[in-house]
């Protein structure tokens, strides 16, 4: 029965063109940080902790910042979304007069480039909002070790955009499930023809092919975060546009 059900899914979509920004009216105001190998981080000198980004010479995210401090200007810090990080969160941070960068307590030190080679990287490198622009709305899993995830863009807060995922760990797909009820009782996707069906309510979760239901248990979005945004397969191997891109995703 799921064997026949997989073979129906959906491959899952590339990500979504990220929109770019243009930074040519204040480029002669970029700080820009290499950690050495070609990681680049770049930020406003005039307003460090508004725009930060984080990629290479060509490409560069900006990070979605959730909170910021600073103490004078040699001691500041940004901390962003990502939810593959054991924390959920990663930073850039200047503490007196050093730069770094943190993923899950890892961290780089970052070195300034001189003014000239920062100008042509502003000049040269694509910048980009945010990478990542699908976030996890609930992840369960059935007796027979089969996951279903569902996520939703970035900023979707009118059900407009859920994706449906089914399957085993490292083979889960995109299933042609779409969301066709959404109210205080909870949510239901349903294929064309109504035959399957994911359906979520307070009190329980379920799956429906046909005859068979399964009941479905759900996993925690925190404490499983890391799980479902990496080894879970949804994504493979997508960079998220930030510093975990490159260092290690777990405390040390």
């Amino acid at each position: 029965m799921l064997a026949a059900l997989l073979i129906t899914l959906a491959l899952a979509e590339a990500p979504d063109e990220v929109p770019v920004i243009d930074v040519s009216s204040f480029a002669d105001d970029l700080v820009v940080l290499d950690d050495g190998e070609g990681h680049l981080v770049a930020f406003r000198a005039s307003a460090p902790r508004d725009q930060v980004w984080f990629g290479d010479a060509d490409e560069l995210y900006l990070l979605q910042t959730f909170s910021s401090s600073a103490n004078g200007e040699d001691t500041w810090s940004v901390t962003a979304r990502d939810f593959r990080a054991s924390t959920r969160m990663t930073s850039v941070a200047r503490r007196d007069g050093e730069y770094t960068m943190d993923c899950a307590g890892n961290s780089k030190a970052l070195t300034p480039l001189s003014s000239a080679a920062a100008l042509k990287v502003a000049r040269k490198a694509t910048f980009h909002e945010h990478r990542w622009r699908r976030n996890a709305v609930g992840a369960w899993r059935d007796e027979w070790g089969v996951y279903y995830f569902v996520d939703r863009a970035t900023g979707d807060d009118h059900d407009v955009d859920h994706h449906v995922y089914i399957g085993w760990k490292e083979q889960i797909l995109r299933a042609p499930l779409k969301l066709i009820a959404s109210d205080s009782l909870g949510r239901v996707y349903s294929a064309g023809n109504g035959t399957r069906r994911l359906v979520i309510t307070r009190d329980e979760a379920r799956y429906v092919q046909s005859d068979e239901r399964r009941v479905l248990h759900s996993l925690d979005l925190i404490s499983d975060g890391p799980f479902l945004y990496t080894d879970l397969g949804v994504y493979g191997a997508e960079p998220h546009g930030t510093p975990c891109d490159v260092l290690p995703l777990k405390a040390p």
